[in-house]
């Protein structure tokens, strides 16, 4: 039972990154890349592409997932009393809490309403982060030494540069009309 929803989890996970735009590194990626062949994608039609592939994907993967693993026990009264005793050990909301779930719901708006608003995903982005940074829910001493992320910052934005380049330069088409 546990590797059932051990699987269930992780691959719920994936597909719902997969349904919106900004859940996943890859998929503004993917977005860049597609503009650079004069595709244009917001997140509103990345949204309503996705959406109906993505309910059926979480629909039919647990399904799935229950006939190739044949879980045993099937109990979930354990699973039921171990998540009442950690809801008990919840607090209140702190301040920091309060201002990270209503910048989320600020970035969320921004980021489906981007396209009637005139605000790229690229600014809604840089308003989060600001608020954050200004309300010190994120001290700035933890921004300058997370090298991890300033490496992955700096490799993602080379892989655009470049994949920009190779269209602009025509590498792309040529090796398309060479293969």
């Amino acid at each position: 039972m546990n590797l059932y929803l051990i699987q269930a989890c992780f691959h719920s996970t994936v597909i719902t990154s997969a349904i919106t735009l900004t859940a996943m590194a890859a998929n503004p990626l993917i977005v860049s890349i597609a503009g650079t062949f004069g595709i244009n994608i917001t997140w509103s039609t990345w949204f309503i592409a996705a959406i109906i592939p993505g309910l059926l994907n979480l629909t039919i993967m647990p399904v799935f997932l229950y006939y190739i693993l044949k879980p045993e026990n099937i109990d979930v009264n354990e699973v039921k009393s171990f998540a009442k005793k950690q809801l008990k050990l919840l607090k209140n909301f702190t301040k920091e809490e309060l201002l990270i779930t209503f910048t989320l719901i600020g970035l969320i708006t921004f980021w489906i309403l981007g396209d009637f608003l005139n605000i790229s995903a690229t600014k809604t982005i840089l308003i989060g982060f600001s608020v954050l940074l200004l309300t010190r829910v994120i001290p700035w001493d933890d921004v300058i030494t997370n090298k991890k992320a300033w490496g992955i910052f700096i490799w993602f934005s080379t892989l655009l540069m470049l994949s920009d380049f190779l269209v602009k330069f025509d590498t792309v088409y040529w090796i398309n009309e060479e293969m």
